[in-house]
């Protein structure tokens, strides 16, 4: 991908964060992805020094869906909601840190 492609990518991340958890009026876990959009972009993208195998990435999905899950089951009619919003939140920790694979076309490799 392009630098600038990849910016606009994180920056647009970043952005729905921000007003997501604007909108629930917390900062966690929401708020979080921010700092981890910004480190994920140097780290994953720009250095390679941390890029989470595909075997981590399906453990921490059945993990989301778990937290997700328990939210869930356990909160009023509001927390059933946000629930769904936690859980892509969780699911785009995991795919900011994923490894790319680019194949010799330059998209993802399947």
């Amino acid at each position: 991908m392009t630098t600038v492609f990849q910016i606009s990518i994180y920056c647009l991340v970043c952005l729905a964060s921000l007003i997501l958890a604007a909108a629930e009026g917390a900062t966690f876990p929401t708020g979080l992805t921010v700092p981890l959009a910004l480190s994920a972009l140097f780290v994953t993208e720009r250095w390679k020094a941390i890029r989470l195998p595909a075997i981590w990435a399906n453990a921490l999905g059945f993990l989301a869906f778990g937290l997700a899950t328990a939210e869930f089951l356990t909160g009023d009619i509001e927390a059933r909601l946000v629930s769904g919003a936690h859980l892509l939140v969780y699911l785009t920790w995991i795919i900011i840190f994923l490894e790319s694979n680019l194949g010799s076309t330059g998209g993802y490799a399947c």
